[in-house]
């Protein structure tokens, strides 16, 4: 009895930590979808693509997956499902431009980036027009043009994960992508992470926590009182 009693004493401040840990981990996304700045990736410089923000737009290029994260879900300690994070590296020219490079090897500004897909359905488009493009790249389709792609994406910029070996897997891509004539200058520094920042999402969290850690603190201060309280009356 006193175990459940202590375990149910410690409760509030279980509230307060989870709450706090929720609104700082969603002040960031609060923050970006506040400022209402949406990055369209057509219209902007590989230099756009160096911070956190909104994004949008088309691509009509698309490379790998170069790596797959593979994630278990458990259930009472038993894994019941699991589910893929696909890496790809993605273009942000539109067809002309590429166009006007591959006929007249023009100087054109094309930059390319990480995208990470969880999405199965969008994972199936991208890994066929990433098959598209490689029988292009080595001369093995039946078509001497450009693939004609265009999938529209809807996400945000984050931090391009420093793991080891999501590192090498990366620059193993780069150096195959390379012989393409694609440099490292031309690549974006941040990762664009598929789906959408809504208003649910950028608020449910950060007001959410608030308002779970102001529970705690209510609770927490109840709870004060009434110990006080009783043990007042016991004198």
């Amino acid at each position: 009895m006193s175990r459940i009693k202590s375990t149910i004493s410690a409760l509030p401040l279980v509230f307060v930590i989870l709450g706090v840990a929720m609104a700082i981990g969603g002040f960031k996304n609060f923050t970006i979808f506040m400022s209402g700045n949406v990055v369209n990736i057509n219209e902007s410089t590989v230099s756009d693509f160096d911070k956190e923000a909104m994004a949008e737009g088309n691509i009509t290029f698309v490379y790998g997956p170069f790596a797959v994260l593979e994630t278990s879900h458990k259930t009472y300690g038993i894994t019941t499902s699991t589910s893929e994070t696909n890496y790809y590296i993605v273009g942000n020219f539109d067809q002309k431009t590429y166009q006007k490079y591959f006929e007249d090897e023009e100087e054109v500004d094309m930059s390319y980036m990480i995208l990470q897909v969880s999405d199965e359905a969008l994972q199936k488009r991208l890994d066929s027009a990433a098959k598209e493009w490689i029988s292009f790249l080595t001369y093995t389709g039946n078509s001497d043009m450009p693939p004609q792609v265009s999938i529209n994406i809807k996400g945000m910029f984050i931090k391009t994960s420093d793991d080891v070996e999501f590192e090498e897997y990366y620059q193993d891509a780069r150096e195959d992508l390379e012989n393409v004539g694609i440099s490292a200058s031309q690549y974006a520094k941040m990762t664009l992470r598929n789906g959408e920042l809504t208003a649910a999402r950028a608020y449910g969290t950060f007001f959410g926590g608030i308002g779970l850690a102001v529970l705690g603190i209510v609770i927490l201060i109840i709870c004060i009182r009434i110990r006080k309280k009783n043990a007042a009356a016991q004198w």
